[in-house]
Protein backbone atom coordinates (compact mmCIF):
# COMPACT_ATOMS: atom_id res chain seq x y z
CA UNK A 1 0.00 0.00 0.00
CA UNK A 2 2.83 2.42 0.81
CA UNK A 3 5.47 0.94 -1.48
CA UNK A 4 5.14 3.62 -4.17
CA UNK A 5 5.54 6.39 -1.62
CA UNK A 6 8.51 4.66 0.00
CA UNK A 7 10.13 4.05 -3.38
CA UNK A 8 9.90 7.76 -4.19
CA UNK A 9 11.47 8.62 -0.85
CA UNK A 10 14.20 6.03 -1.37
CA UNK A 11 15.06 7.50 -4.76
CA UNK A 12 15.34 10.94 -3.19
CA UNK A 13 17.57 9.65 -0.39
CA UNK A 14 19.98 7.76 -2.64
CA UNK A 15 22.47 10.52 -3.25
CA UNK A 16 25.47 10.44 -5.56
CA UNK A 17 27.49 8.49 -3.00
CA UNK A 18 25.10 5.53 -3.19
CA UNK A 19 24.06 5.62 -6.84
CA UNK A 20 24.91 2.34 -8.45
CA UNK A 21 25.38 0.74 -5.03
CA UNK A 22 21.85 0.93 -3.69
CA UNK A 23 18.55 0.25 -5.39
CA UNK A 24 15.35 2.01 -4.33
CA UNK A 25 13.31 -1.18 -4.72
CA UNK A 26 15.71 -3.10 -2.49
CA UNK A 27 15.56 -0.36 0.15
CA UNK A 28 11.77 -0.45 0.10
CA UNK A 29 11.75 -4.24 0.41
CA UNK A 30 14.14 -4.09 3.38
CA UNK A 31 12.08 -1.31 4.96
CA UNK A 32 8.90 -3.38 4.65
CA UNK A 33 10.62 -6.42 6.14
CA UNK A 34 11.94 -4.43 9.09
CA UNK A 35 8.53 -2.86 9.63
CA UNK A 36 6.87 -6.27 9.55
CA UNK A 37 9.33 -7.76 12.04
CA UNK A 38 9.21 -4.73 14.32
CA UNK A 39 5.51 -3.90 14.11
CA UNK A 40 4.99 -4.73 17.78
CA UNK A 41 7.23 -1.76 18.57
CA UNK A 42 5.05 0.67 16.61
CA UNK A 43 3.16 2.84 19.08
CA UNK A 44 1.26 5.10 16.72
CA UNK A 45 -2.46 5.04 16.10
CA UNK A 46 -2.86 7.07 12.92
CA UNK A 47 -1.84 6.71 9.30
CA UNK A 48 0.47 9.77 9.46
CA UNK A 49 2.23 8.17 12.44
CA UNK A 50 2.64 4.94 10.50
CA UNK A 51 4.09 6.83 7.53
CA UNK A 52 6.51 8.69 9.80
CA UNK A 53 7.61 5.38 11.32
CA UNK A 54 8.16 3.86 7.87
CA UNK A 55 10.11 6.95 6.75
CA UNK A 56 12.33 6.61 9.80
CA UNK A 57 13.04 2.96 9.07
CA UNK A 58 13.92 3.85 5.47
CA UNK A 59 16.19 6.71 6.55
CA UNK A 60 17.92 4.43 9.04
CA UNK A 61 18.57 1.88 6.31
CA UNK A 62 20.09 4.54 4.03
CA UNK A 63 22.38 5.67 6.87
CA UNK A 64 23.41 2.06 7.46
CA UNK A 65 24.42 1.79 3.81
CA UNK A 66 26.42 5.02 3.98
CA UNK A 67 28.27 3.82 7.07
CA UNK A 68 29.08 0.41 5.62
CA UNK A 69 30.18 1.52 2.18
CA UNK A 70 33.17 3.80 2.17
CA UNK A 71 32.93 5.83 -0.99
CA UNK A 72 35.15 8.42 -2.57
CA UNK A 73 33.73 11.96 -2.83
Amino acid sequence: MYRGYLKLLARLQIDRRLRGKADASDLVQETCLRAHHGFREFRGTTEPELLAWLRQILASRVLDLLRRRPVKP
